[in-house]
């Protein structure tokens, strides 16, 4: 019964991911911020736009490449 509460609630909700961004500031330090977003919308190494649980829109543009890891995350 919990399986199926759980198919349900995913469906109903849609797929959450979790976002590591690591990037250097300016003092050449790197800083990793992590974010839970609701929707991906383009994910490039320079260019990061998506819309997180808040339904806010957030987007990350840089000169240089940054790091970044993303998976599935089920546990909200």
């Amino acid at each position: 019964m919990n399986r199926i509460w759980n198919w349900f609630l995913e469906l109903i909700r849609g797929q959450y991911y979790e976002i590591w961004i690591t990037y250097k500031d300016t003092f050449g330090e790197k800083e990793t911020h992590k974010f839970f977003i609701k929707k991906k919308i383009k994910i490039t190494p320079k260019h990061i736009v998506f819309k997180d649980l808040k339904d806010r829109v957030i987007e990350i543009k840089t000169q240089d490449p940054i790091d970044y890891m993303i998976r599935e995350y089920n546990d909200l």
